[in-house]
């Protein structure tokens, strides 16, 4: 799988994380480590969580697992609060 659309994949699962957690944040800062080839077709875990909360940013991490545990891609993220609608 191109490494684009593993990045998207992390990048959502954090993103739900921190919506469930709080309210709506964006990305501010990503940084992915891929570990393994991702095979497209292949069924895969995908996991993301808020690991610190400051109230106007949230640090999160996410992982694409494979079905058998190994870790084929990671990553940390900065999401920052979005400002309320005027």
């Amino acid at each position: 799988m191109h490494g684009g659309l593993v990045t998207v994949l992390l990048d959502e699962a954090m993103a739900w994380a921190a919506f469930a957690s709080t309210s709506a944040y964006y990305t501010g800062r990503l940084e992915v480590r891929y570990r393994q080839p991702v095979r497209t077709g292949a069924s895969l875990v995908l996991r993301g969580w808020v690991t610190r909360n400051r109230g106007r940013t949230l640090e999160t991490r996410a992982e694409v697992r494979s079905e058998s545990g190994d870790v084929l891609a990671e990553a940390t993220a900065l999401f920052l609060r979005a400002p309320k609608p005027a």
